[in-house]
């Protein structure tokens, strides 16, 4: 009995610490995904084959024991189109102001307290938090990101806020979103 129990442990921990057929499907996936968005250019494969490693590193370390999380495919088709949207109104801001002769700035820096659990989410959430409008993530110390806002007139509390609460949808982590002190 206790060398069952020794041998199937030895066994769990050799698949964990290996590529496992979950990896290798996502480095297939993603490797289709950029032969398709770069029209199988093989030049591209310079960047693109490092990048498709790195993700699936990064994804098969935060598979950990304890920290998986489940992905809400709900939550995941309303962020896109949200996702979407913010950059196009991101990518409108800076360009008005960039014809503006003042620019309309009053830049202020937030410290916000997220919410979200450690690992994916949070890391998600800051990283999209630099394709919201005027707003870019600093440095994320634990559950606080300090944020760089180019208009302390903004929202940008309630619009962090707002993204948290669709970053915890993708992670069908419900909850009160965070805020700024």
């Amino acid at each position: 009995m206790n060398r069952e129990f020794f041998q199937e442990n030895i066994m769990q921990r050799y698949l964990r610490n290996s590529l496992s057929i979950r990896s290798l499907v996502h480095l297939i996936v993603l490797a289709v995904v950029w032969l398709i968005l770069t029209e199988a250019s093989l030049e591209s494969w310079i960047f693109g084959f490092p990048v498709i490693i790195l993700v699936v590193v990064l994804v098969a370390s935060d598979k950990e024991e304890g920290s998986r999380l489940s992905m809400s495919f709900t939550g995941i088709i309303f962020f896109i189109p949200f996702f979407l949207w913010k950059s196009v109104v991101s990518g409108f801001d800076v360009a008005i102001r960039a014809l503006r002769v003042d620019m309309g700035l009053r830049p202020v820096l937030l410290n916000y307290s997220m919410s979200l659990p450690d690992g994916a989410p949070r890391r998600l959430f800051v990283n999209s938090i630099t394709l919201m409008p005027g707003t870019l993530s600093v440095q994320m110390q634990g559950e606080r990101v300090v944020v760089h806002a180019l208009d302390e007139r903004q929202p940008v509390v309630e619009d962090l806020q707002h993204l948290e609460t669709r970053v915890g949808a993708v992670f069908g982590v419900a909850g009160k979103p965070g805020g700024s002190s």
